[in-house]
């Protein structure tokens, strides 16, 4: 699948050049995405919260 291809070459790059970590943001209503980044090996960091004006 194109996404894991993506996030290999991307894990791949950010170890190359010294990264500990990477990050991506996920809307909290996305479930099919968060269970998809779980699935690769992520795991939660934070959680951030809003109030709309």
């Amino acid at each position: 699948m194109f996404v894991w291809a993506l996030f290999a070459e991307v894990e791949k790059c950010a170890r190359k050049f010294g990264a500990q970590r990477v990050e991506l943001m996920v809307w909290s209503h996305n479930a099919i995405a968060q269970k998809a980044y779980a699935a690769y090996g992520m795991t939660l960091q934070r959680s951030i919260y809003e109030i709309v004006l």
